[in-house]
Formats: structure tokens, C-alpha cells, sequence
């Protein structure tokens, strides 16, 4: 998420270099009152999402607009990998970190034989 914050930065300076000023900050408060509204939806419809959530985990043939259906099965899909992936995270940091140095053995190999021999070859001029 830190390189998607500094790429939107990067952005955001390359567009107020190479934009007029005027036209630079209308977008710019065009895009906090997009922000802005977007939250006060959020925190209007809150308890309305939360129920419509709630009742398509109970009941798979809730009715609902299919592309509420669609992008919930996507939610809860993104959801899961993130889950699944932050419990194996979490697997193997506790492995190695139980690891001491007792338990870590060497390996000895013995000299690989090459086709082309032992020795480096340098093309002289």
C-alpha cells in the first residue's frame, strides 16, 4: 500500500507541474469533495450495507441486484485470499522463528564438473 501512496503522490506533483494552476486547484477540490461525499455515503448507507452483507452470508438466494451479488461473492472471495495468506504469514513466521542454529545442518558438495572444464577463459585482444 506504501508504493501505491507514493505512486498517487508522484501523480499528484506531475500534474500540478504540468497543469495551469487554476485548472490544478478545481481538480484538486473536485477530487476532496468527491472524497468527502463518498464518506458521507458510507456513513449514511453503514447499517443498510451492513444488513444486505449480513443476510447474503445467511442466505446465498437473498434478493438482491445481481451486481451487488456479483461484486459480494468478489468481496468475499479477496477476503479469504487475504485471510489465507496472512495465517500463512503468520505459519511461517512462527517457523522461523522456532528455528535455532542446532537444528540447521550444512551440506558439503563436491567439485561440479563442467563441460567447458575448470578454468575461465578470457578472450585476449
Amino acid at each position: 500500500m506504501s508504493e501505491e501512496n507514493s505512486q498517487q503522490k508522484v501523480d499528484e506533483i506531475t500534474l500540478e507541474m504540468f497543469m495551469n494552476k487554476k485548472t490544478f486547484e478545481k481538480y484538486k477540490s473536485q477530487k476532496i469533495g468527491e472524497s468527502i461525499a463518498q464518506d458521507l455515503d458510507l456513513e449514511t448507507y453503514k447499517q443498510d450495507i451492513q444488513s444486505i452483507f449480513q443476510n447474503l452470508m445467511d442466505d446465498s438466494n437473498f434478493q438482491v441486484h445481481p451486481d451487488v451479488k456479483e461484486y459480494f461473492k468478489h468481496f468475499c472471495k479477496s477476503t479469504i485470499d487475504y485471510l489465507q495468506n496472512k495465517e500463512l504469514f503468520q505459519t511461517n513466521t512462527d517457523i522461523y522463528e522456532n528455528v535455532n542454529d542446532s537444528n540447521v545442518k550444512t551440506c558439503v558438495t563436491s567439485s561440479i564438473q563442467s563441460v567447458w572444464g575448470d578454468q575461465i577463459v578470457k578472450k585476449s585482444e
